[in-house]
């Protein structure tokens, strides 16, 4: 759109725009007379695309095209002003009316395209950026969108160009995770037609909402946010509704058991588990919050279950993991003889067996499951077995446990009827009689050792034994008669 200047007698009219045009002999209209204003931008900036009036130093003044009187602004030092391209001047740059310009190194080859920011009339906020791209200037033809996306992840974002892009322009993505109260700009890379960039991990949090689009400007700037449609050649917003994807996080933890999955314990031992860990895709280490579940009574034969369960911070839950732990008893049961292990009786007497005890470390008391076997014949002499067997509930057998018995003539009812001694096996006493005087009796231990030596003179003497070990003893009357005795 051109613009010629009006008379200078005009009143001058105060409109909400700043610098909108240029004029001069360097770029456009090719006189210092006519004005080149600028088109609608990005947000509130303008926009001027041209070529330039020939090689060299070109020259121009900014122009603000819309308040009645395209007021002229230049340098304001006392020489022209070379300005460099991809800078933004400020005001500190500017003055009304300046008798001085800026010029800028140009090629007609090439083109230029000049920004102004908006402002009010005098404007509040003065700016100008310029930049010159060698070859036809690239628009942003399409750009790669997601739904969704998972957290703690980099955003891949693809942009395809109208074609390879020349030298001066560049390509930048722009994004936001919070409804673009801030922001952050990129310079994408690439080749040809196709540039990317990525929205970095940290910005990828769970449900959070990101929103972008991709804009062009000079090539290998570092761009504010704020500046960025200021900054901005062309751009793909997706019609104005920006690019967006939820994060959302979708992946359930991992439990790992630390142990074995199937573990076996003693009945009455104590029970500590060997835990797990629990790992997850964005909360990372979940350890400490698995809820874990054990029914094991260790005081009770039976398998049991150990349950494992976690949930990250979106929701997700874990695969339940499980340990069975097996309590089991191999104990097995403990026989004790009541009385000696070797019991000896005489013939045709009464035998009475003393018996056992059993215990169990799980079922206690066997005693009354014990099986006894037993083969003794008290009307004949010889050596007998009685064994002793129980199984507790598991089907641990104990050790199997016996006793001797040995039956034997042992009362001596006189040799030619000369004595006798009853009872024998005895407990408390001897009773020794014979037909004549009993001179002397001695009795020994089965180690040869004198216990009892006595000399009654008369036919009959009671022996207390009471005091006596158990055992096998030998008795000698009248230093000629020898007799076996039993103290039971």
């Amino acid at each position: 759109m051109k613009k010629y200047l009006l008379p200078l007698f005009l009143i001058i009219v105060t409109y909400s725009f700043s610098q909108n045009g240029i004029i001069g002999d360097g770029f456009g209209v090719s006189d210092w007379n006519t004005t080149d204003c600028f088109d609608s931008s990005a947000g509130s900036s303008r926009i001027f695309t041209t070529n330039s009036n020939g090689t060299g130093d070109k020259y121009f003044r900014l122009v603000t095209c819309w308040d009645g009187n395209y007021t002229n602004w230049g340098p304001q030092n006392t020489n022209d002003k070379l300005l460099l391209y991809g800078t933004a001047y400020n005001s500190d740059d500017m003055i009304i009316n300046s008798g001085k310009a800026y010029y800028l190194d140009a090629n007609s080859s090439f083109q230029y395209v000049f920004k102004t920011r908006e402002g009010g009339n005098p404007p509040s906020n003065l700016g100008v950026v310029i930049f010159e791209v060698q070859g036809e200037i690239r628009t942003v033809s399409s750009v790669s969108n997601n739904a969704t996306h998972s957290p703690g992840d980099p955003y891949t974002v693809t942009a395809t160009l109208s074609g390879s892009l020349n030298s001066g322009q560049g390509v930048y993505l722009r994004y936001t995770n919070d409804s673009w109260n801030t922001s952050s700009v990129v310079e994408m890379t690439g080749s040809t037609t196709s540039y990317s960039a990525n929205i970095p991990a940290e910005v990828n949090v769970a449900q959070a909402s990101i929103s972008y689009y991709i804009f062009t400007s000079g090539s290998g700037l570092t761009i504010s946010a704020e500046d960025s449609d200021f900054f901005t050649i062309n751009s793909n917003t997706n019609s104005g509704n920006n690019f967006s994807y939820d994060v959302v996080d979708a992946t359930a933890p991992v439990i790992t058991l630390n142990g074995d999955a199937s573990v076996t314990i003693e009945v009455g031992s104590p029970y500590n588990d060997a835990g797990a860990t629990a790992t997850d895709n964005y909360d990372g280490d979940l350890t400490a919050s698995i809820v874990v579940v054990s029914d094991v009574d260790t005081s009770t034969v039976g398998d049991y279950t150990v349950t494992y369960n976690v949930t990250d911070t979106s929701g997700n839950a874990a695969i339940e993991v499980t340990r069975t732990v097996s309590v089991v008893d191999t104990t097995a049961p403990v026989i004790t003889l009541l009385g000696d292990s070797s019991v000896t009786i005489e013939v045709n007497s009464t035998y009475t067996d003393a018996g056992a005890t059993a215990t169990d470390n799980y079922d206690g008391d066997l005693t009354g499951s014990i099986v006894v076997v037993s083969n003794v014949d008290t009307s004949t002499v010889g050596n007998y077995t009685v064994t002793y067997n129980v199984t507790d509930t598991s089907g641990n057998a104990a050790t199997e446990v016996t006793r001797t018995i040995i039956v034997e003539t042992l009362s001596v009812d006189g040799i030619d009827h000369l004595f006798s001694i009853y009872p024998n096996p005895a407990i408390k006493y001897w009773n020794f009689e014979m037909h004549t005087v009993i001179r002397s009796l001695d009795i020994y231990d089965i180690n040869g050792k004198q216990v009892i030596s006595t000399k009654p003179k008369t036919n009959n003497v009671k022996i207390e034994i009471e005091q006596l070990e158990r055992g096998v003893y030998l008795a000698r009357l009248n230093s000629s008669i020898s007799v076996k005795l039993i103290k039971q």
